[in-house]
């Protein structure tokens, strides 16, 4: 079946409403589910990259505010799209590297975790990195809501100092609101990181004595 953007959400739906029953069904090809490793990463790169493209000190994207329309609208553009891959790299080599982290510990534990099942049960769990990108703008939305909404109370709770001097040379008072968003984020990220390595285990218990197609069962 041609993929399509309804296949891709199924799937992804699927993997996160019944990992056992997908993963009990997944088949073993060489090669399959590149697909869906490549638009999950590069969908939670964007999400994960977008809202700070412009915004930093040196992003070009933001010195090009100063331009006419076309330039910022073109200089935009190229900006995000090293950015997003840039982060879509970033998420491909820690997937990778999950992918080695199973075939290593299913091999000490006697499992059939080959290339192959690695490479599957990662791409179909890479849609917790979508929860990674996103878990931390719903944390910023949260708290840029309680400043707004309350802003007697949020607003003077969130501008209070607090001394980190004993723990952070480099950030010797910072306020609550910056302490916030970063935890907010740091917290979202390993919250979609645990979505990621959750969908991984269930994959890798389905799947540890799988075969491709045209291997034989007995072999290994």
């Amino acid at each position: 079946m041609r993929p399509t953007l309804w296949s891709w959400v199924r799937t992804n739906w699927r993997v996160l409403r019944h990992p056992d029953d997908l993963y009990e069904r997944v088949m073993i090809v060489p090669g399959k589910g590149r697909g869906l490793l490549l638009l999950n990463v590069v969908v939670a790169a964007f999400f994960l990259v977008d809202p700070w493209t412009g915004v930093l000190v040196g992003d070009p994207a933001r010195a090009a505010r100063n331009t006419d329309r076309l330039s910022e609208t073109i200089t935009y553009a190229w900006v995000l799209g090293i950015q997003v891959g840039a982060a879509a790299l970033i998420l491909l080599v820690l997937t990778w590297v999950e992918g080695l982290g199973l075939r290593f510990f299913g091999a000490r534990r006697g499992w059939r975790v080959t290339r192959d099942v690695a490479s599957q049960v990662c791409a179909h769990a890479s849609v917790g990195w979508i929860f990674a990108a996103l878990f931390p703008l719903v944390a910023l939305a949260l708290s840029t809501a309680l400043v707004r909404n309350f802003p007697e109370w949020g607003g003077r709770f969130m501008n209070q100092r607090i001394d980190l001097s004993a723990f952070t040379p480099w950030a010797k008072r910072v306020s609550v609101g910056e302490l916030v968003t970063l935890l907010g984020l740091v917290g979202g990220f390993l919250g979609g990181l645990m979505v990621f390595e959750m969908l991984v285990y269930v994959g890798v218990r389905r799947c540890r004595y799988a075969n491709a197609p045209s291997e034989d069962p007995r072999a290994g």
